[in-house]
């Protein structure tokens, strides 16, 4: 009962069920900001703002995406009216639009009310739709276009070039519309910006209902009499930190195999696990065949596609599927069977059934929320979003070791992430004037290439240690690891700064960041392919000599752009360089995808899975 406790107490801390009502009262009278006030409250996402100006900024959208900026006020407001001039500087294809608009606010996310911009052919339109003119409304190419949104006592009056063009209702109850400007397609610069709101007051009110505790439900089978696995942990061998198997200090060196089971088989998102995926008989057989070929760890998403089928419940209480959870134990079970240990993936962040409130919940009582931060870098930033994924793992781990203890040793490692990396294109990088307020509760600024890089290492460290902690919580024993590539996937040196480059807008964390001694995380997992079209393994951007912790190599794989000669020499050659650098481990990527075209070649095509097992040469580096 103890375990119980202490996991219901936590879920007390982080509000598991939470009804909150918010409403809010204005203040006496309107703020107004001006073009200088608001260029540098900008955040950006899906996009970047590459010029810093006082007085205009230039809005760059992320690939063919429509990319909204809005100031990030920490508080809400209404608007009373919201004006800008902006001109489209470069259309990069047919479907472009930009403008402005009005748009409800979660979690930092906008969901526009209405927009009003221009669209092909050069035509102003608002949307919805609906709510455009019935005649033409053409501007000149390249032309300067002013519009401006005024609202009144029951619609929104919208004039083009100081014009009336088109009103939109105030839907009743519509408060705490945040301005925005958006673009896609295009590169568009905006100025002689004029904005007056109101501030409104939140009060948030909280009824904390207590969880159900989950009991396990799964029957009993043979093979729960399937002797336990000894725990895997790190020892230093020679100077050498090396994986060891039991307390006889016999090392063992993971070689294995990355497992993949797509939503509909030949697409959508990780699904293994998933109540209506999940097959027992053919993941029997797939770890039969890994273990007849020598593999001794398989690594799988534990957290996969988020729906009525994955790991958390929709239901009024439970955290957890059950059935999903019930499936993850048969899978250890089978896993205990076969000798193989599993590293499980703890993807991303819970975002599902109850967790759509409890996120909105920590989110308003958090004070280290910065309102800079936007889309998929939040869950790096928030406080209140790595409060809700340490809990979820907690309540994940806590299921397994309530079930059946003895599985808790066929965890080789929990990765908290399968690739970390946050985004240029979203808030706080995606523009280069902010001063934000960090999840430990220091500030940061991103200014330059220096300061920016400075932010994403104290960030992704402290994301680390948080849920690190969470694991080791529920299992003190079991070690923590994480998945990353290395810059020279986009041809960048480690301490880039994040800067604008026109590459990958996906930048992944320094080794020596998360292989450091600052860091909880017992190993990092590096992922290597042919980024330049070679088995080069680039040391410089592995940071060889100053990574702390030791390595393996998570995923390793060749496109099918190659021979499968040329490719079983690569491969080989990945692995020798991987060796000599000091790494302690490899899995191949992947088992099978061979029903997808553009992906690496599968383990089980032409016996690439006995090939790679078969290499040797990792032996000599393991010599007592």
């Amino acid at each position: 009962m103890e375990h119980k406790t202490k996991i219901v107490t936590l879920i007390f801390l982080f509000l598991f069920s939470c009804v909150f009502f918010m409403h809010g009262q204005g203040e006496e009278y309107p703020i107004s900001y001006q073009s200088q006030d608001l260029v540098p409250l900008w955040t950006v996402s899906n996009g970047n703002m590459p010029i810093n100006n006082p007085e205009k900024l230039q809005l760059e959208p992320r690939v063919n995406r429509i990319t909204y900026a809005f100031p990030a006020f920490n508080h809400p407001i209404e608007t009373v009216s919201w004006e800008v001039t902006f001109q489209i500087q470069e259309k990069y294809g047919k479907n472009f639009r930009a403008g402005l608009g009005l748009a409800e606010m979660k979690l930092n996310s906008p969901k526009p009310a209405f927009e009003v911009g221009i669209t092909e052919d050069n035509i102003i339109k608002v949307n919805p739709i609906g709510y455009s003119p019935k005649m033409t409304f053409r501007v000149p190419e390249k032309s300067e276009i002013k519009i401006s949104i005024r609202k009144e006592e029951k619609v929104y009056r919208i004039t083009v070039n100081n014009q009336g063009f088109s009103f939109v209702p105030i839907i009743h109850g519509q408060i705490s519309l945040c301005p925005i400007i958006y673009t896609q397609s295009c590169s568009t610069i905006f100025k002689d910006m004029n904005l007056t709101c109101i501030k409104k007051e939140q009060k948030v009110t909280y009824k904390i209902a207590e969880p159900t505790p989950i009991k396990p439900t799964i029957e009993k089978t043979e093979e729960e009499n399937i002797t336990s696995l000894p725990r895997i942990r790190l020892e230093e061998i020679n100077g050498k930190k090396v994986f060891v198997r039991g307390d006889k200090n016999e090392i063992c060196v993971p070689r294995g195999f990355n497992h993949v089971v797509l939503e509909h088989r030949d697409s959508g998102w990780h699904a293994l696990f998933n109540t209506n995926v999940y097959k027992p008989d053919e993941i029997e057989n797939v770890l039969k065949q890994m273990a007849e070929c020598g593999g001794n760890v398989i690594r799988i998403w534990a957290w996969g596609t988020q729906n009525e089928f994955g790991f958390l419940s929709d239901k009024p209480n439970p955290i957890l599927n059950i059935e999903y959870m019930n499936n993850f134990i048969d899978f250890l079970r089978k896993a205990t069977k076969y000798n193989i240990y599993v590293i499980p993936i703890l993807d991303e962040y819970p975002k599902w059934g109850n967790f759509k409130s409890i996120l909105t919940a920590l989110h308003a009582q958090s004070e280290n929320d910065d309102p800079h931060v936007t889309g998929y870098n939040r869950q790096f930033f928030w406080k209140s979003f790595i409060q809700a994924k340490a809990m979820a793992i907690q309540y994940f781990i806590q299921y397994i070791k309530d079930t059946d203890p003895t599985l808790l040793s066929t965890v080789l490692a929990w990765s908290l992430q399968n690739e970390v990396f946050v985004m240029n294109s979203e808030g706080p990088f995606s523009t280069l004037s902010a001063e934000i307020q960090l999840p430990n509760g220091t500030q940061g600024k991103v200014s330059t290439q220096e300061e920016r890089q400075k932010v994403y290492d104290q960030i992704v460290v402290y994301w680390a240690n948080e849920l690190t902690k969470s694991v080791k919580s529920i299992d003190p024993d079991v070690l923590v690891t994480v998945g990353m590539w290395t810059s020279d996937s986009a041809g960048r040196k480690p301490t880039n700064g994040l800067l604008f480059d026109g590459k990958d807008a996906r930048f992944p964390p320094r080794p020596s960041v998360l292989g450091g001694s600052e860091c909880l995380l017992d190993f990092i997992d590096i992922h290597i392919y042919p980024w330049d079209n070679t088995s080069k393994v680039n040391r410089e951007c592995h940071e060889y000599g100053l990574v702390k912790k030791p390595v393996i190599v998570g995923e390793y794989g060749v496109f099918q752009n190659v021979s499968i000669e040329q490719a079983k020499t690569m491969l080989i050659e990945f692995l020798q360089q991987a060796y000599e650098l000091g790494y302690v481990g490899d899995l191949y990527w992947v088992w099978d995808l061979t029903a997808i075209p553009e992906q690496t070649y599968s383990a089980v095509t032409e016996g690439l899975a006995n090939y790679v097992m078969h290499w040797d040469g990792w032996k000599k580096y393991f010599t007592r």
